[in-house]
């Protein structure tokens, strides 16, 4: 079970993103319902320039494209489902859309045009966001407890990610022992965060030993305190935790059939002891992070489950030197 706080705010921000939804959906079928029965009448001009010239069209139109996809991530959101993220994207899209295409079409404006644009693009990007702050974790990961929660660190930015991987935890632990400049790499876009060299294919058995106080994921080589992490647990084959004053990540390896659901947590947030740093950190982190870390998820699924026979027995011996 997860801790209370974090399953609460978990719900409650799906609850206002519901509630929001809700009544776009509602506006946007009351005003379908007035368009079909007349009671909304935007005039000859108006009403000659839409398809058809019918106002029943627009009717079903504003409904399909607007009030039905609002409705269904409402409730799915409400409901917590699977694909919430999803459709709360495609229906912001989609109103984003509908107030470009009725500006084109019937070529009238009003004050509530641009006002709903922005709530769909607002809602489109609570959407995006909530999809890549969870992305491949299932409820229960992203409300529960990982390791290092205990650490406290400012939490701005709050992200719970998970791949499965067809290998067994003793395979994916060390690709996650070596990772960092200098090291394996960070199994993602090379060129942005290794420095141009390719991430490493290979385990490499220097980098097998872990202890609490050691330099984890170095950002620069030589590695630096500054521009590091430091090993502030670990459970070998099952949890590592690396942390430095504004930010904790926390990797869980939880045994899953055959296979293993790779967890990955990372809470951070502005030290504002150095301001400029906080702000440009929050701001690589807010576009940077999602990209970058469910490449490196991928990265290390693609290795583990490609481990030949040949790097197994090094593995072995890297196992029994622990």
């Amino acid at each position: 079970m997860g801790s209370p706080d974090r399953r609460d705010a978990f719900s409650g921000r799906r609850r206002w993103l519901s509630l929001c939804e809700g009544a776009v959906s509602l506006s946007a079928l009351a005003g379908a319902a007035g368009l079909a029965i007349g009671s909304i009448d935007f005039g000859a001009t108006i009403n000659g320039r839409l398809p058809y010239g019918s106002p029943v069209f627009g009717a079903v139109a504003l409904a399909a494209v607007v009030g039905l996809p609002m409705a269904m991530a409402c409730v799915a959101d409400w409901q917590g489902a699977r694909r919430a993220n999803q459709l709360t994207m495609g229906a912001g899209g989609l109103l984003v859309g509908w107030i470009v295409i009725e500006v084109v079409v019937i070529r009238s404006f009003s004050w509530l045009q641009p006002a709903m644009a922005v709530i769909g693009a607002a809602v489109g990007f609570a959407g995006y966001r909530q999809w890549s702050l969870t992305w491949g974790a299932t409820h229960d990961e992203v409300a529960g407890p990982m390791p290092g929660d205990e650490i406290g660190v400012p939490e701005a930015f709050s992200a719970t990610r998970a791949v499965s991987i067809a290998a067994p935890p003793e395979e994916v632990w060390p690709w996650l022992c070596q990772v960092g400049v200098g090291r394996a790499g960070f199994y993602s876009y090379d060129s942005l965060d290794n420095g141009g060299v390719p991430s490493s294919r290979e385990i490499l058995t220097g980098f097998q030993q872990v202890a609490v106080g050691d330099l984890a994921a170095p950002m620069t080589f030589p590695p630096s305190p500054n521009t590091s992490f430091i090993v502030a647990s670990f459970e070998f084959e099952r949890a590592l935790v690396w942390a430095k004053a504004d930010g904790v990540w926390a990797w869980s390896l939880v045994p899953d059939g055959d296979g293993t659901r790779l967890v990955v947590r990372l809470r951070t947030g502005p030290d504002w002891h150095h301001a400029a740093r906080s702000l440009i950190g929050g701001v690589l982190v807010e576009v940077g992070d999602f990209p970058m870390m469910r490449k490196m998820l991928l990265g290390i699924k693609e290795r583990a489950e490609n481990l030949d026979t040949a790097r197994s027995m090094v593995l072995q011996g890297a196992r029994q030197a622990v």
